[in-house]
């Protein structure tokens, strides 16, 4: 897999699958930007995968970082999301 010259979004990298994601596409070549809740930790995943990853806050439960985020993405050549949302509360008759 040749991913060089092409920008990666790796929404949820900074655990699991998505960071394997990040890593392998970081591995073949690509700039790959990785998201998580927490920015902090986002940062700090991407400065040990390599210098052409960037790590960011992104919660995809909030309309205002998602708009940010994909916003200062000027081109984009691939998504990957390993992120998920759970809002938990009772069922009812819809």
């Amino acid at each position: 897999m040749n991913l060089k010259e092409k920008k990666v979004l790796v929404i949820g990298g900074t655990s699991g699958i998505g960071e394997a994601v990040a890593k392998l596409a970081h591995e073949h070549g690509a700039e790959v930007i990785l998201t998580g809740r927490n920015g902090e930790n986002a940062n700090r995943i991407a400065k040990t995968i390599g210098l052409s990853v960037i790590g960011t806050q992104l919660d995809v439960d909030n309309d205002l970082e998602v708009k940010t985020v994909f916003g200062a993405i000027d081109t984009l050549d691939h998504i990957y999301i390993a992120a998920g949302s759970t809002k938990l509360g009772p069922l009812t008759d819809g």
